[in-house]
């Protein structure tokens, strides 16, 4: 006796439905990206916000040109009493060209200063000796930032508070400009409170 061909199973598709497929496969991959991205975001230490803020600082400050011995020497980022900071700073600026230099960032336990030293970062455990490491860095061509909000008023140039949840920065003019220093427009817009404008 002859068999009967018995039909195949799960292979057939309606006309336009492999189409569909892909493109619902191509949206699923899409929302998985997204949604990984914006995980990410919302994961982003704090720790990794104030290495970014440093980084993005030095790219809008202009140091006097003879602060530095070569076209092409590098800035020197100074991190005391933070060591996360300074460890995602590092990654941060890892391979990063600035105004034509590279970026070193180097760790200390307390004063003095290096003649080297063009950017100084307070963690909040050095706030007893904020106005120590002021005095080293005073009228010499060193950004100093904390991340405490007395910082100012005692003569810091650039503080980071929490506000909402969120890392946000503060400016001192008058210090700056007492070092030399220029800090761009586009920095200024984005910081909650600006001291010292003319």
């Amino acid at each position: 006796m002859a068999r009967t061909a018995m039909p195949k199973l799960g292979n057939r598709t309606r006309p336009g439905q492999g189409l569909v497929i892909r493109v619902l496969c191509a949206c699923l991959v899409l929302m998985v990206a997204i949604g990984t991205k914006a995980m990410a975001d919302t994961q982003l230490s704090e720790s990794k916000v104030k290495a970014l803020y440093i980084y993005n600082l030095v790219r809008y400050t202009d140091w006097p040109p003879a602060v530095f011995s070569q076209t092409n020497s590098p800035i020197h980022l100074l991190i005391v009493g933070a060591d996360s900071v300074a460890a995602d700073l590092r990654l941060a600026v890892a391979g990063k060209i600035v105004q034509g230099r590279p970026l070193e960032v180097e760790t200390a336990s307390g004063p003095p200063l290096k003649p080297s030293i063009h950017l100084l970062f307070l963690g909040e455990s050095e706030k007893a000796e904020f106005k120590d490491w002021l005095a080293e860095a005073d009228h010499r061509p060193i950004l100093t930032v904390a991340e405490n909000d007395s910082f100012l008023p005692m003569g810091g140039m650039v503080c980071f508070h929490m506000e909402e949840g969120k890392v946000k920065l503060a400016v001192n003019l008058k210090p700056v400009k007492q070092a030399g220093l220029s800090l761009s427009s586009r920095l200024l817009a984005v910081a909650t409170e600006v001291r010292g404008r003319e």
